[in-house]
């Protein structure tokens, strides 16, 4: 059986209760069961969640249709209009997704995480070729991490928590 390690010391946690996440949505906007998370407890940093890798934290849509909203928003159309397939997340929440994953300060981040970052060349013709230059980059932090590269949104969140004072790098 494999243990769980705190995500700063590395020290073994106890399992700490669980609880439902009740709000992780499919691409039609349909709400999934609610999915059961082990909550963990470090000694000397406190209580953890270890979502599985599907959904991240403070998104309420499976990674996957954040990853097709902001390639569709930031590197094709530039507009969630033309996603036939994904009907759940609005424009706004789109929108959020774009300015909270995508700015400087993630941008940052993820050079700092992975300097190779910082060699990736991004499509030319997308409509906004800074953020497919954050794009890119998540990407190649994936090959680094040695995670799927599929679960960028996963990394870009980080990215955006790591600003945020309660979730320190």
């Amino acid at each position: 059986q494999r243990r769980a390690c705190c995500p700063r010391c590395q020290a073994e946690m106890v399992r700490w209760g669980k609880y439902h996440r009740t709000d992780v949505r499919l691409e039609c906007g349909t709400p999934l069961e609610p999915l059961p998370v082990q909550r963990w407890r470090c000694l000397q940093h406190g209580t953890f969640s270890l979502l599985p890798p599907f959904i991240a934290r403070y998104l309420r849509y499976v990674v996957s249709v954040v990853q097709v909203v902001l390639e569709e928003l930031v590197e094709k159309s530039g507009r969630l209009d033309r996603l036939l397939e994904v009907v759940g997340p609005s424009a706004d929440t789109g929108g959020r997704w774009v300015r909270h994953l995508l700015g400087p300060e993630q941008e940052r981040w993820l050079f700092q995480l992975c300097p190779e970052a910082a060699k990736t060349s991004p499509p030319k013709n997308g409509p906004s070729p800074a953020r497919s230059r954050i794009l890119a980059a998540a990407r190649a932090c994936t090959v680094v991490l040695k995670i799927s590269p599929n679960l960028y949104p996963l990394v870009l969140q980080r990215a955006f928590l790591s600003g945020l004072y309660r979730y320190p790098n």
